[in-house]
């Protein structure tokens, strides 16, 4: 298969990422790297806030989304000089990808979300 190639930002679903399978994050990114992909790793992978606590407080949780998407953005700060058009961010959690679909839609992140397994197609 040929080379992937892009920029790529994953973000990791917290619960994998803080312990229930160790090494999971590590894993997944030197998969994506063995694949082609230059894996951001500048941007904090810290929680999208739509998990079981959006069915609780939902005020909480959008305002939780909307300051995570912001570090997507070039100006969040974290994300400088991307160059090309082939900037992607995914996950394997439904809960995060849903909010970085549709609230990235809303600040106009640089990246494609594109699903995982897409990806390696």
């Amino acid at each position: 298969y040929p080379k992937k190639k892009g920029n790529l930002i994953i973000q990791h679903a917290c619960p994998l990422k803080n312990g229930e399978i160790p090494g999971i994050a590590d894993d997944l990114e030197q998969l994506y790297r063995e694949s082609g992909y230059n894996v951001l790793d500048e941007v904090p992978r810290d929680c999208c806030g739509f998990g079981v606590g959006h069915q609780l407080r939902v005020d909480i949780s959008e305002a939780i989304a909307m300051r995570r998407i912001k570090d997507f953005t070039e100006k969040g700060g974290y994300i400088k000089n991307l160059k090309g058009v082939d900037n992607f961010i995914t996950c394997y959690c439904p809960d995060a990808f849903w909010v970085l679909r549709a609230y990235g839609r809303k600040q106009k992140i640089p990246f494609k979300v594109k699903d995982m397994c897409d990806l390696l197609m």
